[in-house]
């Protein structure tokens, strides 16, 4: 879903192939993680600074 968002909505012009190595360079540098929600069952792409560090326990 994140890589599949046209122009605006992530604020990203680049082609999808490049943002697609973006996201794949960033997760197997561990500076992205893929955070899911068990409250509302969802999936997110997120910085890796960006989540809470008790979560990582």
């Amino acid at each position: 879903d994140f890589v599949s968002r046209d122009g605006t909505d992530n604020g990203d012009d680049t082609s999808q192939e490049t943002r697609v190595l973006r996201v794949r360079q960033a997760l197997s540098k561990g500076q992205a993680v893929i955070f899911f929600d068990l409250e509302s069952q969802q999936c997110q792409l997120m910085p890796k600074h960006a989540v809470p560090k008790e979560l990582f326990d």
